[in-house]
């Protein structure tokens, strides 16, 4: 199994269902977290990042919404490199004591929200998502809006954003 789907797997044992990763909170955090400025940097710029679209909610876009640590998570991917998934199972990549610090199950949903306008963001995943429930969608240029409108997105909802790039120290 590929690292990410590693992790995966574990996280979809944990929730009942294979996770989609949506970034929650406003501002620069959420954004990058996504990768959607990625595809504006000659530097991280790649075939696969070329033409990213940001579909944004005012509220959680699905019921079924479970929230996650972000910074705790990256515990749990770089875990799967020292287990050997297929003899020592799942359970081995995380010690199950510390599963709570990564899905928090004592903090309630305004307790994420307090939790992602603190820090800039938290992490949180869906079984699904209706994107043509977004508030709003954001593009990197006026032809792929005029795609996402023949696809049936609501011009009103686009908007042709380009993220400043990060200047590299």
């Amino acid at each position: 199994m590929a690292h990410f789907e590693t992790a995966y797997a574990w996280l979809a044992e944990r929730t009942g269902f294979w996770p989609l990763f949506l970034s929650v909170g406003r501002g620069d955090w959420p954004v990058r977290m996504t990768g959607y400025d990625t595809q504006f940097g000659r530097r991280l710029a790649t075939p696969e990042t070329g033409n990213q679209v940001l579909f944004s909610w005012e509220r959680e876009p699905h019921p079924g919404i479970v929230f996650s640590d972000y910074q705790a998570w990256h515990a749990v991917l770089n875990a799967v490199y020292w287990v050997d998934e297929e003899s020592l199972g799942l359970g081995a990549i995380w010690p199950p004591g510390d599963v709570p610090r990564i899905l928090a199950p004592w903090r309630d949903r305004a307790g994420w929200l307090r939790l992602a306008r603190r820090r800039g963001g938290v992490q949180a995943v869906v079984p699904e998502m209706d994107l043509t429930s977004a508030d709003a969608i954001s593009c990197r240029n006026a032809a792929t809006a005029r795609r996402l409108e023949r696809m049936g997105f609501s011009g009103e909802r686009i908007r042709v954003w380009r993220v400043p790039v990060e200047r590299w120290g």
